[in-house]
């Protein structure tokens, strides 16, 4: 969130290196399709990482947000709020929120990889949830079968993107739980004593895919209720 913190100890979002990054750099990088029909939100920005209400309801750690800011209808869902670390992949990622931890000058609200919040040290290296807006030019949609035919055709093709998504980690999900039942398989006692530890922590290799078959199940699924 910041590289340094400023010379009077107080930090926000607003002067954070977080924010500059995002909307240079990073905006610089976007898809130009999705770049083109990006609007600004009110300070003029184009990205920004979520809230705290946006993501949890409430503030628990900053302080309270204005009453017209409300939870993201997904991310009532725990199993929403958990974030991978990028395409492809099945790494947890904990996620930086635009809010400062109430009564506090160097600590910075979060989401955890197992989507709960709490609070970090703003100097430290995290994930971004991206938020950003896209204009709304598709008015009379209903009467307009143009619109309603594009519209299809690119839920088609992310449908048919997540069910290649689903395919591959259920393969990445074999393969996973074969590698875990062989050190299982492999293990002595002297290992269960000496590595038992060790040898737990590959189950995490399992339950990250898992996690991530029940996102995309939820997502297709979704898709399919909104039809």
């Amino acid at each position: 969130m910041y590289d340094k913190h400023s010379e009077n100890g107080y930090i926000n979002y607003e002067e954070s290196d977080l924010r500059k990054h995002l909307n240079n750099e990073i905006l610089t990088n976007f898809p130009h399709e999705i770049r083109e029909k990006m609007t600004t939100f009110d300070n003029g920005d184009y990205l920004r990482p979520p809230t705290e209400k946006e993501i949890f309801g409430v503030n628990k750690y900053s302080e309270e947000e204005a009453l017209e800011v409300t939870q993201f209808e997904c991310m009532k869902q725990r199993r929403n709020r958990i974030a991978f670390q990028g395409y492809g992949s099945d790494e947890l990622e904990w996620y930086w929120l635009a809010n400062k931890k109430s009564k506090s000058n160097s600590y910075f609200c979060y989401c955890d990889y197992r989507g709960y919040g709490s609070c970090y040290s703003a100097s430290l290296s995290g994930g971004v949830r991206l938020v950003f807006k896209l204009e709304n030019n598709r008015q009379g949609i209903s009467a307009n079968n143009s619109d309603n035919s594009e519209n299809s055709k690119y839920k088609n093709i992310y449908v048919e993107y997540l069910e290649k998504e689903y395919e591959k980690t259920i393969s990445d999900f074999e393969q996973a739980k074969e590698m875990v039942i062989q050190k299982i398989n492999d293990m002595t006692a002297v290992d269960a004593v000496e590595l038992g530890a060790a040898y737990a922590s590959n189950i995490d290799k399992i339950t990250n895919v898992a996690t991530k078959l029940q996102t995309i199940s939820e997502m297709l699924e979704s898709y399919e209720y909104f039809g």
